[in-house]
């Protein structure tokens, strides 16, 4: 504040970057960032604003959000490896993995049955 205008020490009337103005003090924007990494001070604009995530993590506005989702037919990629969502690492009996999403081993028999989905392990298997 200008000299003319104080009624004690040390009284702020804007702060520097990182920091608000509570009453006539300059406070730290604080935080912490749950599954990534926090801001630098100077680029917080709020509390708990993070710059980037952890593996398995993505950054929504400030915020790190899990990828999450399903694997019909399948198991979840562990959280730390899933770059989106549903991202399957395995897959049931008579299915595949086709890049992150589980496939039935399908097909037909000319002079038969196909084998029950759970037992086959490629395509056409009668």
């Amino acid at each position: 504040r200008p000299q003319a205008q104080r009624t004690a020490e040390n009284q702020c009337s804007s702060c520097n970057a990182g920091y608000y103005l509570s009453g006539t003090v300059c406070q730290a924007w604080a935080g912490s960032c749950q599954n990534g990494q926090l801001r630098p001070l100077a680029q917080r604009t709020a509390e708990n604003q993070c710059s980037s995530c952890n593996a398995g993590y993505y950054l929504s506005g400030t915020v790190c959000q899990a990828w999450a989702g399903s694997c019909q037919d399948g198991q979840l990629r562990p959280q730390a490896q899933r770059t989106a969502e549903n991202q399957c690492s395995s897959c049931n009996a008579g299915y595949y993995l086709s890049g992150t999403v589980c496939q039935a081993w399908a097909g037909s028999c000319q002079d038969g049955q196909l084998r029950p989905q759970a037992q086959r392990t490629a395509e056409n298997q009668c």
